[in-house]
């Protein structure tokens, strides 16, 4: 009876390493299949960008075996379309033995065109050129092997700019504010003042030192895909006020005024008091001589 145990101990242990056994080698084999026929896409650009325009190209590497797949790609989900593609590299060991023990390395670029306005998609396939096994899995005609996507905007539309000051009026100051606002994030603001050399700016900002007379400003600005917008030509002119006449220049010219007109009234007191006495010794003299 206990050898009968024992015998059934031994024979489960038995199933349960074969079973564990077999799972690591599949998951082995899975994950390391034949060399050199591991399919890898990477996309350089465009990566999550924005760009103007209606063509694009996309750039990207593949390393894939061509005696097994073709690489192809779609637009926005659309019908997969062939790859313009140069070939660098190609690691060829084994070709005579097995030709599946093959990958070639290619730089591709992808040339889009009559791109719509919006956000897009492209994904690149390594597609099944036929039915064969890659190391455990099975594969039929038009199957897709591996694939990578990225997502990129065209953006044709420029930025609207509107300025909120300086307004069509005369300012009495040389200093005045520049206020203005762009209907979307931009990458560059400029501004020019009366048709002069483009300055830049990071937002609202002071026009300083202007002289009197009329004057113009333009604000311009560039959004993230390079299409640039430009404002209304705003016009203002400056008329700073005449200073008024300092308060103590006119004091002293108050004060020098009385002063001559009080010395020249003593001088004529003083005149009628010397002919009066004048005249009264006069006077008295002839009084006396009588």
């Amino acid at each position: 009876m206990k050898k009968k145990t024992r015998l059934t101990a031994i024979i489960i242990l038995v199933l349960l390493f074969s079973t564990v056994a077999g799972t690591m080698l599949v998951t082995i084999g899975r994950a390391n299949p034949l060399p050199g026929i591991d399919q890898k896409i990477m996309i350089s650009t465009p990566q999550y960008a924005t760009y103007n325009g209606n063509r694009l190209t996309i750039n990207f590497s593949a390393a894939y075996n061509w005696k097994i797949c073709s690489l192809l790609y779609s637009l926005d989900d659309n019908k997969m379309q062939s790859v313009t593609s140069q070939v660098v590299s190609q690691e060829d060991a084994n070709i005579g033995k097995n030709p599946m023990v093959i990958r070639t390395t290619l730089n591709c670029s992808c040339f889009l065109s009559n791109l719509a306005e919006g956000w897009h998609k492209v994904t690149f396939y390594f597609v099944a050129s036929g039915k064969f096994n890659l190391g455990f899995e099975s594969y039929e005609k038009g199957d897709v092997i591996d694939s990578a996507s990225t997502t990129f905007k065209i953006d044709n539309t420029p930025p609207e700019v509107s300025i909120l000051s300086p307004l069509n009026k005369t300012y009495d100051s040389s200093n005045i504010s520049m206020n203005f606002k762009v209907n979307e994030v931009v990458s560059s603001i400029e501004y020019s003042l009366d048709k002069g050399e483009n300055i830049i700016i990071a937002g609202n900002t002071t026009l300083t030192g202007l002289h009197d007379g009329k004057h113009n400003v333009t604000v311009y600005a560039w959004d993230e895909a390079g299409n640039m917008g430009a404002s209304d030509t705003g016009i203002f002119s400056i008329a700073k006020p005449e200073p008024e006449p300092e308060l103590k220049s006119e004091t002293a010219s108050s004060s020098t005024m009385l002063a001559i007109v009080s010395t020249g009234t003593v001088s004529v007191v003083g005149l009628g008091l010397l002919v009066y006495f004048k005249k009264r010794k006069h006077l008295a003299e002839m009084v006396g001589s009588k």
